[in-house]
């Protein structure tokens, strides 16, 4: 110590009186070094003598950091682990798909400012989603099918986008999660001899089958409209979403004339749709078989309604139904409101409506499944309307009268022309 330059030097008091016989002895040899003595008995002293010591008044934060160091790490983790479970929570709480204590399937879908919510049986909101234009909720249809035959049903649901412009619709298909599987929107830009349609179709409705009987996968069939009222096309989905047959209709179909059945028992069910057809202004019938969805209805040669760069319709039947007398005086067509089978006795029922101002006042008429007619009857409303009108001189009497004998009158499509007898197209070569 004595030659390592320091100033003072700090030993036991109890060895003061020795240090000071040593420190005398270097003393007579080296003059010149300067080294005081400091005795002490303790620590205290030592911090107390200002020789020695520099005291400085700290800040409370330093003095936290330095004294309190550990505590304040267990603050700092406190906090730290605090703000992660809240900033958790609020997470969870926004997004339902992460409420993994709630009831995964979803048993109904609702629209809300435009965005998809799914619901369980408990009405707990399961996930949302958040389409790219806001959907009209009263447009909503909905179906829970397994599509693929692997026992987790999917989710199909349409409806109609919001827009300042002409409506148009699509249909989703998700999994329990919320997922898009796939999505389709109906429609195109379709031109006949004279005309051209914007691509504007609303989806009228779907229906989910396995039209082969043979198989656990099913299909997705979807009726869509023009909104300006025509044209009609029907489409055929894969449980993927990808187009199996396309067919397009000149004239409306009414969305209770959807029936799917198999009408031939050779294991495939056929598909029943009937409304309207623009180009005969009549009212109309008409079979698909689901392997064979391409083409559109027959054409009277009007370019008006005949379709440009469409090959003809491969329906198995297409029918006209004879429009009444009341129907041509006091209406434009008339048009089918209504389909219904009975397995039991292998009859199709068909209803249309034949005066406009009255929905009740319309024709049935009965049919086999290998669409013979069996009978046309008149609904009692419409037999008192044309009597009302033949008194009152707006109607002949015939018009009365004919009521017995329209199933004569149907016209049916053999593939090249309309016969006046029951036929199935002949071009079809199944």
């Amino acid at each position: 110590a004595f030659y390592s330059g320091i100033r003072y030097l700090v030993i036991p008091a109890s060895n003061l009186k020795e240090a000071r016989s040593v420190l005398f002895n270097l003393l007579s040899r080296h003059p010149w070094r300067k080294l005081e003595l400091i005795p002490a008995r303790t620590l205290e002293d030592v911090l107390n003598d200002s020789r020695i010591t520099l005291k400085k008044i700290d800040s409370y934060a330093r003095y936290l950091l330095r004294k309190k160091k550990f505590t304040m790490r267990k603050w700092l983790l406190g906090f730290l682990a605090a703000g992660i479970v809240i900033s958790s929570f609020i997470l969870i709480n926004r997004n339902p798909s992460y409420h993994f204590w709630k009831i995964r399937h979803p048993v109904v879908l609702e629209a809300h400012n435009g965005n998809l919510f799914a619901r369980n049986q408990e009405r707990q909101l399961l996930w949302v989603y958040r389409p790219s234009k806001p959907i009209v909720a009263e447009s909503l249809q909905q179906k829970f099918e397994d599509l693929d035959g692997d026992g987790n049903p999917e989710i199909l649901v349409s409806g109609n986008y919001k827009s300042d412009e002409k409506l148009s619709s699509e249909i989703f298909c998700f999994n329990n999660k919320g997922e898009v599987q796939w999505s389709f929107r109906p429609g195109k830009r379709i031109q006949t001899l004279t005309d051209e349609f914007s691509n504007h179709f609303i989806i009228n409705r779907f229906e989910v089958a396995a039209f082969n009987q043979n198989s656990p996968e099913k299909q997705v069939l979807i009726i869509a409209n023009h909104t300006t009222w025509y044209p009609t096309q029907i489409t055929l989905l894969n449980s993927r979403g990808e187009i199996l047959g396309e067919y397009w209709q000149a004239g409306r179909l009414g969305r209770d004339t959807l029936v799917i059945e198999d009408l031939d028992d050779d294991g495939w069910k056929e598909i029943i749709l009937a409304g309207t057809n623009n180009d005969f202004q009549s009212a109309c019938l008409l079979v698909l078989d689901p392997r064979a969805i391409i083409g559109c209805s027959p054409s009277s040669g009007n370019p008006e309604f005949q379709f440009k760069d469409l090959p003809p319709g491969k329906q198995e039947y297409y029918l006209l139904l004879p429009r009444t007398t009341i129907n041509k005086v006091m209406g434009i067509r008339n048009y089918v409101t209504l389909v219904e089978i009975s397995r039991q006795d292998r009859t199709i029922d068909v209803t249309t409506a034949e005066y406009s101002k009255e929905m009740d006042c319309g024709m049935k008429y009965s049919f086999d499944f290998n669409l013979n007619p069996l009978l046309s009857r008149p609904a009692d409303s419409l037999i008192e309307k044309i009597k009302e009108l033949v008194i009152s001189g707006l109607v002949p009497p015939h018009a009365l009268t004919e009521l017995r004998s329209l199933k004569d009158r149907i016209r049916y499509w053999d593939g090249e022309a309309l016969v006046n007898h029951p036929v199935r197209n002949k071009k079809l070569n199944f």
